[in-house]
């Protein structure tokens, strides 16, 4: 039997404003609850599908300067541009932190550069779950795969493409030379015989990833032919 749990999206308003500030306010006092628990445990900041306004986005994330959680898990808020800014400061002010969600919150193009560059200056930063964020952008992938320090990497549902011949390679180079890689979840990336081909280059020459998925998005121009997924069945069964 398998269960399934749905969260309901619940949207902003301004009457919630005064239980937001008191929320904020008892977050600046738990400090002294994280100072007490055990030394195994792994403290996780959440909330997801809460619409969150990035005014009470960013008082919440100021509350939170200091605090020394593992992880941080942000979805589906709606709190924009500047609340995506906002987590690029707070990554900057926690290096203990482990692992950041930020799925179904959108990162504009023109700050791709900063949201990476902050993401490979962490000291601590192992895994990153950036599901529903890009519009089909390979860049930040890209990225932080070539950054070679990221363990696992979820960017599921961005129907990710290669613009070029150019961006393909060096897409399948930074994959080839990862040595840190072990989960990479792609779930709905566009593929044709090319994009596979990146994968099974992957296969065939990195021993470090564990787990690999992909189920690709099928359309107009997005899809591999029989040949080109034989080759990548090959590889997986050889690949140790």
């Amino acid at each position: 039997e398998t269960s399934i749990e749905f969260y309901e999206y619940v949207p902003y308003h301004i009457n919630l404003r005064p239980h937001w500030e008191e929320f904020v306010n008892a977050l600046d006092d738990f400090d002294l609850i994280l100072d007490v628990m055990p030394d195994d445990a792994e403290p996780c900041f959440q909330i997801s599908q809460i619409e969150l306004p990035v005014n009470i986005f960013m008082k919440i994330t100021k509350a939170l300067d200091g605090k020394s959680f593992l992880h941080y898990k942000f979805e589906n808020n709606d709190f924009g541009r500047y609340g995506v800014l906002a987590v690029m400061d707070l990554l900057d002010n926690n290096q203990h932190l482990q692992s950041l969600t930020l799925s179904k919150n959108f990162i504009d193009e023109e700050d791709e550069d900063d949201f990476c560059e902050a993401i490979k200056r962490h000291p601590t930063l192992s895994a990153i779950h950036l599901n529903e964020c890009l519009e089909e952008r390979m860049f930040i992938l890209g990225e932080l795969v070539q950054s070679n320090q990221l363990v696992e990497i979820s960017m599921r549902d961005n129907y990710l493409s290669f613009d070029s011949p150019e961006e393909r390679q060096d897409f399948t180079n930074a994959l080839v030379s990862n040595k840190s890689l072990e989960k990479l979840d792609l779930t709905g990336i566009c593929l044709n015989d090319e994009g596979l081909k990146c994968f099974t280059t992957l296969l065939e020459s990195n021993s470090v990833l564990k787990c690999l998925c992909l189920d690709p998005c099928f359309g107009e121009n997005h899809h591999f032919t029989d040949a080109a997924a034989k080759k990548f069945g090959d590889a997986l069964r050889t690949n140790s």
